[in-house]
């Protein structure tokens, strides 16, 4: 199956497993490479993906990922811990992408009005804030950031 179809059939749990090239799911975790590496996991509100990316072909992976989410109308928010299992674990993602939010943020406020660069970070920011948004609602956590979307 191409790496295309993994991400689809992942995202419709029509199969247990599912196989491309160093691309694979088993039940609701994606993986990239290896196990010790999951991408993605599906939850019943909607689902978490990594936020890093190790290399090219991993970001392709998470890319494959994200598409199949979207097109299927999946929710979906970044987070460095995909498989959290106690609620410091959810308090920690929060906590750096709010650390990420505020690291672009402060870019976007040291670019020249009217740039592109400013207009591609204002986009990043905002991006940061609706999967803070998007975490807290799946995983019912009181989003206390006070970040707010940037017009």
């Amino acid at each position: 199956m191409n790496n295309k179809d993994v991400a689809k059939h992942w995202v419709k749990q029509c199969r247990v497993h599912g196989k491309g090239s160093n691309f694979f799911f088993d039940g609701p975790t994606l993986y990239s490479y290896r196990l010790s590496y999951p991408l993605a996991h599906l939850y019943q509100a909607g689902a978490l993906v990594r936020y890093e990316s190790y290399s090219p072909s991993t970001g392709r992976h998470k890319r494959y990922a994200v598409n199949a989410l979207s097109y299927a109308g999946v929710h979906y928010a970044f987070a460095s811990n995909i498989l959290p299992a106690h609620m410091e674990d959810h308090y920690e993602n929060m906590d750096r992408l709010r650390t990420e939010a505020l690291r672009i943020k402060g870019e976007y406020e040291s670019k020249r009005k009217g740039t592109k660069i400013k207009e591609y970070l204002r986009q990043d920011y905002n991006r940061a804030v609706i999967s803070m948004q998007a975490y807290a609602r799946m995983f019912d956590i009181t989003n206390s950031s006070g970040l707010e979307l940037i017009p």
